[in-house]
């Protein structure tokens, strides 16, 4: 799945394709990608989607993305918070963070 933007995120949450409490494993819950990408929409959020065929239907996010550009003080604080279970974290230059 491509990157998943803020408006791309509040779409897929709108048309309910993605729950509040979903969560990957032991990854935040959507609703804290959301709230966290909602303070600092420069972050991009990552997952996947089962398609219609299957019964357990979804779009999963698994992981969060900020540009070495938009990393601020501030910024880098909350996501460290947020994301300091990540299976995978990145913190030199860019911020990145997956959960398996």
């Amino acid at each position: 799945m491509d990157s998943i933007t803020l408006p791309a995120l509040e779409i897929l949450f709108a048309e309910r394709f993605i729950y509040p409490e979903s969560r990957q494993n032991a990854s935040p819950t959507a609703q804290m990608f959301l709230e966290f990408m909602r303070k600092y929409p420069s972050a991009t959020a990552h997952g996947y989607a089962i398609g219609p065929d299957r019964w357990d239907y979804r779009v999963t996010l698994e992981g969060l993305f900020v540009s070495a550009q938009a990393v601020t003080p501030e910024l880098r604080e909350a996501f460290l918070a947020l994301c300091k279970d990540a299976d995978e974290l990145r913190t030199d230059g860019d911020l990145s963070a997956w959960w398996d």
